[in-house]
Order: C-alpha cells, then sequence, then structure tokens
C-alpha cells in the first residue's frame, strides 16, 4: 500500500501485510491509518511516517476497519472461515503515535448465523451498524455491543454488500447483491430507524 501527495505523486509505501488489503480508514486527524488483510491480521499505522505502530492477530482475514468519529474507537469485522465465526470487535485507540495501544477490544460481537459482511459507526458513536450475508440489517449498542433490533433490509439472502453514513452520520446507505441501494435514518431519539430502510 502507498501514499500519494493530491497531484499523484508518490510518498512512500506501508509494508508489512502478507496478503490481500481488504480495507482502509484514515481517522478524523489524519494521524493514524488502520488497514485490514487477507493475512488475518490489522495494522495500526503512523499516517505521517509509515512506522507500524500496533498489529492486531485473528484467526480469519479482517474485511472492513472503521475509527469512530473521535478516533477513539476502531471497530473491524472478521471474516467467517475454517470453522471460526464471523465476528465484529470493538478496540480502544489512543490517537498518539507514542502511545501503547490496547492489546484486547472492549468487546466482540459475534454471529452465530448470517455473518456481518460490513459494519459502520452511527452518530456520536452511540451504535453500530451491521450489514449481513442474508440481506439484514443490525443495530448494536456501540458501547456494549448489545443487539438492539434487526430488519430484512434487502431481499432475503441476498449479501449486503457495503454501508456508507453520511456526513454527520443521521443517515446511512446500504447497497446489496439484489441489485438495490437503501436509504436508512437514525432517528432523534436512541434507536435507528431501520423501518426505512
Amino acid at each position: 500500500m502507498f501514499a500519494a501527495q493530491a497531484n499523484g505523486e508518490r510518498l512512500g509505501t506501508y509494508k508489512g501485510h502478507q496478503g490481500a488489503l481488504w480495507t482502509v480508514d484514515v481517522d478524523a486527524t489524519t494521524t493514524l491509518l488502520a488497514t485490514g488483510a487477507a493475512d488475518n491480521t490489522i495494522k495500526l499505522w503512523e499516517v505521517r511516517t509509515g512506522l507500524c505502530l500496533k498489529t492486531w492477530n485473528f484467526p480469519t482475514a479482517v474485511k472492513r476497519v472503521e475509527f469512530s468519529d473521535d478516533g477513539t474507537l476502531l471497530l473491524a469485522v472478521t471474516e467467517m472461515r475454517m470453522g471460526h465465526l464471523g465476528t465484529v470487535v470493538v478496540f480502544p485507540i489512543t490517537v498518539d503515535v507514542d502511545a501503547e495501544q490496547a492489546e484486547s477490544p472492549i468487546f466482540t460481537i459475534t454471529f452465530r448465523e448470517s455473518k456481518a459482511t460490513v459494519a459502520a459507526w452511527s452518530y456520536l458513536n452511540k451504535f453500530i451498524i451491521t450489514g449481513h450475508d442474508d440481506g439484514t440489517v443490525s443495530q448494536y449498542d456501540g458501547k456494549t455491543g448489545e443487539l438492539i433490533q434487526d430488519t430484512q433490509a434487502h431481499e432475503p439472502n441476498m449479501q449486503i454488500t457495503d454501508i456508507q453514513m453520511a456526513p454527520d452520520r443521521t443517515y446511512f446507505l446500504t447497497a446489496s447483491k439484489d441489485k438495490s441501494a437503501k436509504v436508512c435514518r437514525n432517528r432523534a431519539d436512541v434507536q435507528v430507524d431501520l423501518s426505512v430502510c
């Protein structure tokens, strides 16, 4: 993976993964970069220097990483494979390149039925929204990982391939293998209104 200026000039390379790179996210301050790959790792990098600050190992590939808006949390989606269930893990992050990062996640959401294919933070880190391979969208508490609700947002057994949040994270867009996209909004109270997906 490499970094480039706005004019396309190559600035440097982030070296360290041993497999296909599946996912990349940069924190809001452009201090830290998180990557997830087929080598079953998440790596945390210093954006400016390309120095790898931390590596977390998993039993399967990491398909999605995303920083919370304030950069203090990092979620990741791991693949279901080889007898291992798919998960969403949430790590606490210290936005300081000299800080020690946590070894273990704050919590893990394990999927025993339909695996999550994508995940994203809602506004103020209140919720984690997940999209699944059976076409459902689920909402979890952002502090505990407890399931709040789920809904059949797309055709059954049609995988949700992406979730993108609006800039203010009050609504989001899902895309599916059923060849449709749906808009879902976050209500002003404590729950995401999945009924409008």
